[in-house]
């Protein structure tokens, strides 16, 4: 028998220990915001006052299509505003799609979903209405909480998941599903689709008091999270 011999880089024989951070390079001391403060010069300086950010705020919104000034909308909406917000975003795919178990979507639930949009339903013109998010809320592109994805082989990505919203986020509501289940809503930074058990309807000036309310947090932090795993769900 001959015995066989590996050799391994002087890196990996090594086989360090891991730092808390679990990141090689990173210290201790470079997880502590002081670390990072103290090797700045004007540390205390202000960078922007609040005129400033007034004026970057509108500007964001004149230059940015996503971003939504919900005090600035008028009180009636037309039909074809609120199909563009919707046109533009709740597309039929064209692609194949795949569900969670691996298996090619069926046309007929891509049907089902497409005609839950319901745009034969936007009237000529409607009120402008308001709502408020009162749980932590998925944003859609389609009215459906059926996951899909683009190969059958990876299902880290939901192509039907845009973003999300936190409770509190005040949001203009102008179109609902067929099954009455999804509302379209635009809010200050998306217009997609959100389950409407997470939206509280009220008047305008109620939710817009409550999103301006002072005094108010800045939060800078939050919690890390992998991707969605079917494995482990409470990662």
């Amino acid at each position: 028998a001959t015995a066989l011999t590996l050799a391994l880089p002087a890196a990996v024989a090594r086989s360090p220990i891991a730092p808390a951070s679990s990141v090689f390079g990173v210290t201790d001391a470079e997880l502590a915001p002081e670390a990072w403060i103290s090797r700045l010069k004007t540390a205390d300086a202000v960078m922007l006052d609040r005129v400033a950010i007034d004026a970057r705020n509108v500007r964001l919104m004149q230059v940015d299509d996503s971003m939504h000034d919900l005090q600035a909308l008028p009180a009636m909406l037309d039909r074809a505003t609120v199909n563009g917000w919707i046109q533009g975003l709740s597309q039929r795919p064209t692609r194949t799609l795949y569900d969670e178990s691996g298996q090619v979507v069926a046309a007929s639930a891509i049907d089902a979903i497409v005609a839950n949009v319901n745009l034969d339903a936007i009237p000529a013109s409607q009120p402008t209405r308001y709502g408020m998010v009162v749980q932590r809320a998925a944003l859609r592109g389609m009215p459906t909480s059926l996951r899909v994805f683009s190969s059958n082989d990876n299902t880290d990505i939901d192509r039907f998941q845009e973003s999300a919203m936190f409770p509190g986020t005040p949001v203009a509501i102008v179109h609902a599903s067929q099954d009455r289940h999804w509302l379209f809503v635009v809010s200050p930074r998306y217009a997609a689709w959100v389950e409407a058990r997470f939206v509280a309807e009220g008047k305008a000036d109620a939710v817009f008091a409550h999103a301006g309310k002072a005094p108010y947090r800045v939060v800078t932090g939050a919690k890390v999270r992998t991707v969605y795993t079917r494995e482990q769900p409470q990662l």
